[in-house]
């Protein structure tokens, strides 16, 4: 899957789920996948569904893809006890350092240390070569 496709696949997975974010009055979301608030929930705490949320099982789904199927927490029998824990793998993004950079902030154990979706699209993983260029050019002119 390249970049700009999975560019595409992230803005729509925004605009979905926002729309759930905004009227969710319950913890969802399927197990291994779900934010550790989320987790926490399940054991009858209150749960708001939140951005937070939604961008903490994004960096889930997109370690999964960047890496060909694996999940940053684990195996199945291992991910929620390591969710909670806030103990991702991410060897496997070591040779990727922006996508280590973005998906390590997105996987962030508390909420408020999680990116926003806007931050999450300008981050510079997405940034094409000349982007890229652009902004060493910028910062070695100051």
């Amino acid at each position: 899957m390249s970049v700009c496709s999975l560019r595409a696949l992230i803005v729509s997975t925004h605009c979905w789920c926002a729309d759930i974010a905004a009227c969710a009055l319950a913890a969802g979301g399927s197990s291994g996948w779900q934010a550790p608030e989320q987790l926490i929930a399940r054991g009858g705490g209150p749960a708001r569904q939140t951005r937070a949320m939604d961008v903490f099982s994004l960096g889930c789904v997109l370690y999964h893809c960047l890496t060909a199927g694996q999940h940053p927490f684990g195996e199945n029998y291992e991910r929620d006890t390591n969710i909670l824990r806030g103990k991702p793998s991410l060897r496997l993004l070591q040779e990727h350092p922006e996508a280590l950079n973005l998906v390590a902030a997105m996987l962030g154990k508390s909420p408020r240390s999680r990116p926003s979706m806007l931050a999450v699209l300008g981050h510079p993983m997405w940034w094409t070569n000349e982007q890229r260029l652009q902004f060493l050019v910028d910062v070695s002119d100051r």
